[in-house]
């Protein structure tokens, strides 16, 4: 990791430094460093190739960042999230800056780090108190590092990302725009996974273009239409699993799957255990 800093900050600033355990990086979401810094005018951080993600947020004041090239103004309302690996630059504009920041890791960080930056790692926040206020609550839980509190926290992280997400404005009007027609390709999922579903179908339900509708498809559920069939009809498999005694190579095409090996090789890879372990295991 390539840093260098200069903390102009104040004696109020806050920085809480963790060392999760082995069960704490099991979790989706885990703190790595978590703090409130009100910076004088000649404070700035640069860094790379920290394996982490980084959430910042303004309170007061004015600051800067530069990320992969472009410069954004950091008010007030405004929010970024970082992927650490890659060169990132922030500091003071004008005399002060009070911000709000969290380094976060977990299982399922990459992912949602993904989607949320799928337009762009600046963020107009929606609601800034209720993001302001569940930070606060994260900052709070932090200063005790035990297992119940980093459950706890993980949650947390989520609930911020998730308003992350929701705030951008693209996605949310594209949610809303097409929301009904989802709802009509799922109902008929639902209705049909035992069939051989055809991805022209599923378009034509809805009047799209093949491309068009898959991209509103994962938008909407986060999967591809594929994808999506595949984890439904795996759901199914896991009930029948769980309630019947049926074989595994009847359930295999009871749920819409034509070969038993594949059946299997998709079973393990999505759950990481065989259908008959899973069996086992219950």
């Amino acid at each position: 990791m390539s840093l260098s800093h200069n903390l102009d900050i104040s004696s109020e600033s806050i920085w809480k430094i963790h060392a999760p355990s082995m069960q704490t990086k099991q979790l989706p979401f885990f703190i790595n460093e978590i703090g409130t810094f009100e910076c004088e005018s000649n404070f700035y951080t640069k860094r790379n190739e920290q394996r982490d993600f980084e959430i910042i947020y303004t309170i007061e004041g004015k600051g800067e960042i530069t990320y992969k090239g472009v410069t954004y103004l950091l008010e007030k309302g405004s929010a970024f999230i970082i992927d650490c690996y890659y060169l990132h630059h922030y500091r003071t504009v004008g005399t002060y800056w009070k911000f709000n920041w969290v380094h976060f890791s977990g299982s399922s960080a990459d992912v949602y780090y993904n989607y949320i930056t799928r337009n762009s790692n600046y963020i107009t926040l929606k609601n800034f108190n209720y993001f302001d206020f569940h930070f606060n609550i994260l900052l709070s839980l932090s200063s005790r590092q035990n297992l119940s509190n980093n459950f706890i926290a993980s949650q947390y992280i989520l609930l911020i990302l998730t308003e992350l997400y929701f705030s951008n404005a693209e996605i949310s009007e594209s949610l809303k725009t097409y929301s009904s027609d989802i709802q009509i390709v799922l109902n008929y999922i639902a209705n049909n996974y035992k069939e051989q579903i055809k991805l022209d179908d599923l378009c034509g339900l809805v009047h799209l273009s093949k491309y068009y509708f898959i991209s509103v498809f994962k938008d909407h559920t986060g999967s591809t239409p594929t994808e999506y069939i595949i984890n439904y009809r795996i759901g199914k498999a896991k009930v029948l699993l769980r309630s019947t005694k049926q074989s595994v190579k009847d359930i295999c095409y009871s749920v819409g799957f034509t070969s038993e090996s594949y059946f299997i090789k998709t079973f393990k890879k999505l759950s990481g255990i065989t259908p008959n372990k899973y069996r086992l295991t219950l």
